[in-house]
């Protein structure tokens, strides 16, 4: 593992050796495709084609589409991270007798076997991507990256104003400036990869089904 110092040392080279060589923005003058004008729809598009369920709604109307998700994947105990907007709309849509929302507050080592007995975990991605049909997710201390690798089913919420164009538009954003040593997570889809076989496994590297809402 390298060790902050010598961390600093690569990153202080690497930096050295750019100055004065052209910006990114200089290599990549142009957008090559604009989908300013429908970037809910086109990556609401993407989603589902790569196999995830999408769902649209006012912010007030969250727990409504949390009601159509836990019956459309027969969702009975959930759960979410510490600090995020949403959670009392959760605890309202898995109210019935039998459902829980579990709320991830204790370190890994105490909480492993609650979060492998959960239907799902939920997850905020703080951006999009309507280019490639993408969520991106900044996991850290309040919702960890488990939250969204364990569980056979994760549930991400973005909002709309959240998505950017393309990844240019993203790179170039105080988000990704700020946010980016949080190890981003793009997701694009339910987990799948090709067995030797030849024939594609769902679940492999994380969560097999995907249900993304987003919040305008």
């Amino acid at each position: 593992m390298i060790g902050n110092s010598a961390r600093e040392k690569i990153l202080s080279r690497l930096y050295a050796a750019s100055s004065g060589r052209e910006s990114f923005q200089t290599l990549f003058p142009a957008i090559a495709h604009d989908f300013s004008a429908q970037k809910p729809e086109r990556l609401k598009s993407l989603l589902e084609k790569a196999g995830a369920s999408v769902h649209v709604a006012a912010q007030g109307d969250v727990a409504g589409v949390f009601q159509s998700i836990k019956r459309e994947h027969g969702l009975k105990t959930v759960c979410c991270g510490m600090d995020i907007w949403y959670e009392a709309a959760l605890r309202e849509a898995f109210s019935d007798e039998g459902e829980q929302c579990i709320r991830f507050e204790r370190p890994l080592e105490e909480f492993r076997d609650a979060l492998f007995s959960v239907d799902a975990g939920i997850a905020t991605a703080q951006a999009a991507v309507a280019e490639t049909g993408s969520v991106c997710l900044f996991p850290d201390a309040n919702e960890p990256r488990s939250l969204s690798l364990v569980p056979p089913a994760l549930i991400v919420v973005v909002r709309v104003e959240a998505i950017f164009n393309d990844f240019r538009e993203l790179f170039a954003s105080s988000l990704w400036k700020t946010q980016a040593s949080r190890n981003p997570v793009f997701i694009a889809g339910p987990s799948k990869s090709m067995a030797i076989e030849g024939y594609a496994a769902t679940g492999a590297g994380g969560p097999r089904k995907l249900a993304v809402v987003m919040a305008y």
